[in-house]
């Protein structure tokens, strides 16, 4: 496979609209709750080769709403594969955004930095972490 921004730098002379089609085309991807989380997982890839400053133009927008599907998408789900799916996700989801803001292309205030934490808060459910801190607390606050 050739990768997304390479294609549109080899063929932007000859096609100037293939970037933003590309980008379009993987965003529609990411955005389309019908699709299986692979799909999700191969979008943010995608976007992701196109370089931090794609990623935060037409991705980290969307990012806060699409962290909120997947944590419930997590919850609603007891199959292994599909929870194993939708932490892949979650785990590029973050390195996109991570990407994003060592490239100082944009600084992650407000609902940003707030998908990430939400995102990497999916991960450590997934390890079972949160329940376990939560229980503590629960414990705490009874005790």
């Amino acid at each position: 496979l050739v990768p997304p921004r390479r294609l549109a730098r080899s063929f932007h002379a000859n096609y100037a609209s293939l970037q933003p089609r590309i980008t379009q085309t993987l965003l529609a991807a990411f955005l389309d709750p019908a699709k299986p989380p692979p799909t999700h997982f191969g979008a943010i890839a995608g976007l992701a080769a196109l370089g931090p400053r794609v990623l935060a133009a037409v991705w980290i927008p969307h990012v806060p709403a699409y962290v909120a599907a997947l944590r419930d998408a997590l919850a609603g789900t007891s199959k292994k594969h599909r929870r194993f799916e939708i932490a892949r996700v979650a785990a590029a989801l973050v390195a996109a955004v991570a990407a994003v803001a060592e490239a100082g292309v944009m600084e992650l205030k407000g609902e940003p930095a707030v998908a990430k934490a939400e995102a990497e808060d999916v991960e450590m459910e997934e390890a079972g972490v949160m329940a376990k801190e939560e229980e503590e607390e629960r414990g705490r606050e009874s005790g």
